[in-house]
């Protein structure tokens, strides 16, 4: 299910089912402006992190990927990395800062949610690469990227 707008570039492909999409040419990114200077950590780590929870409130910065593998786990985080991968089921996340979940510079799979019954609140945002979210019976906020791949049954995206 997706509510709201479906906004995407000319030459991408929209396949939703059940919903029309129309190209509407190229779109200036809202989020250009942002940088990572916008999200000041509360939380580093050089290298890659993995998160298990809980996780208190806050900005996680990584120069490697953050990893949250975890089940129950919930926060008002915004995870800022290279790439930002999450996993498991009943994982609650609402921004800390700015209205962004989650920020990923990185190119290629820059942005990777997968598990079921879990809610992402706020933006996901990949400038450079790949945003993929699928799962089951899940919740996702706006997903700003280069690529956005979204799978999985019983979920909606809504911005």
């Amino acid at each position: 299910t997706v509510s709201g707008a479906l906004t995407y570039r000319t030459g991408c492909r929209a396949d939703v089912k059940g919903l029309t999409a129309t190209a509407t040419g190229l779109q200036a990114d809202p989020l250009a402006h942002l940088t990572p200077a916008h999200f000041p950590c509360t939380f580093s780590r050089s290298g890659s992190w993995d998160l298990k929870g809980p996780l208190a409130p806050g900005v996680y910065c990584a120069t490697g990927t953050i990893k949250l593998s975890a089940s129950k786990v919930s926060g008002d985080v915004t995870l800022v990395a290279n790439r930002v991968e999450i996993s498991g089921s009943d994982v609650n996340l609402t921004p800390n800062r700015l209205g962004v979940v989650a920020w990923a510079s990185g190119t290629g799979d820059a942005i990777k949610v997968s598990g079921s019954k879990s809610t992402f609140a706020g933006i996901a945002y990949a400038p450079n690469g790949k945003a993929e979210f699928s799962g089951s019976n899940s919740t996702l906020g706006s997903v700003v990227a280069s690529t956005i791949k979204l799978s999985g049954n019983d979920s909606t995206a809504q911005g």
